[in-house]
């Protein structure tokens, strides 16, 4: 087998009217001919740079195409450089809860997006440039009392029951992250936009939530509806948890 070498353009012509040399020409030319180089850099409204953030690039729901998502990590500048191999549309999704700045992919956010058109070339070490910003929000504090161990928690693996704590809007179920647990009670926290109006609700199997007027808290069903505040993480919207199988009870606990 002959070694693979670099192809002048004399070369190319040499090899026009061999078949073989012909296809392996074009696998060897088909990356670099798609791909895209971009550097992302991600800040927040206050212009803060966004370090040490996982940046996810997916393809945009309104494009047809199936691309590949792409990841990497923003460095000490706020900037993440990847290669997306295709054109199209695409959504960057991106966040930051401890500053309480938006997912860029749950919630409306102009700036996260990306476009790369077919027709793209870039000659050397040229680079599409994009920043988003990340909006700020306000974190919405949920804890579900447990007294009777109906929830389980990370460290059980065979309970049959689950719960999963978010807020829903007029369209979506947005999902919140545990942050703590004990044998009483279970907190989560999301971040939603301010002045939003939400509900919060659950998804759940083998338990029910309650709220204080003993309505379940379910998407779709206005159980506690807000709208939210700048400084409404600073209360913690309360629930009880209640059994609807007696055998996805917590035998562990």
């Amino acid at each position: 087998m002959e070694p693979l070498r670099v192809l002048s353009p004399m070369n190319i012509l040499r090899i026009r009217t061999n078949p073989s040399k012909l296809a392996i020409l074009a696998i060897l030319l088909m990356p670099f001919a798609r791909a895209a180089k971009v550097q992302l850099v991600i800040q927040g409204e206050d212009g803060k740079l966004i370090r040490n953030t996982p940046v996810l690039v997916v393809g945009n729901l309104r494009d047809k195409a199936n691309h590949d998502p792409v990841y990497a990590v923003t460095d000490v500048d706020g900037r993440a450089m990847m290669d997306v191999p295709e054109a199209g549309e695409y959504s960057i999704c991106v966040s930051d809860p401890e500053r309480e700045l938006l997912d860029s992919c749950l919630w409306p956010n102009a700036t996260a997006t990306l476009s790369i058109a077919a027709n793209t070339r870039l000659a050397g070490a040229s680079v599409l440039q994009k920043t988003v910003v990340l909006l700020k929000g306000t974190t919405v504090k949920i804890r579900v009392l447990d007294p009777d161990d109906q929830i389980p928690t990370p460290k059980d693996t065979d309970i049959p029951s689950f719960l999963r704590a978010g807020v829903w809007s007029s369209a979506h179920f947005y999902h919140a992250t545990m942050v703590a647990y004990d044998k009483n009670s279970i907190d989560y926290e999301v971040v939603v936009p301010r002045g939003a109006d939400v509900n919060i609700a659950f998804e759940a199997a083998g338990v029910t939530v309650k709220d204080n007027n003993g309505r379940d808290a379910k998407p779709g069903v206005d159980s506690v509806s807000f709208r939210t505040k700048t400084n409404e993480g600073a209360s913690v919207h309360i629930f009880r948890a209640i059994s609807t199988d007696t055998k996805a009870a917590n035998p562990n606990k």
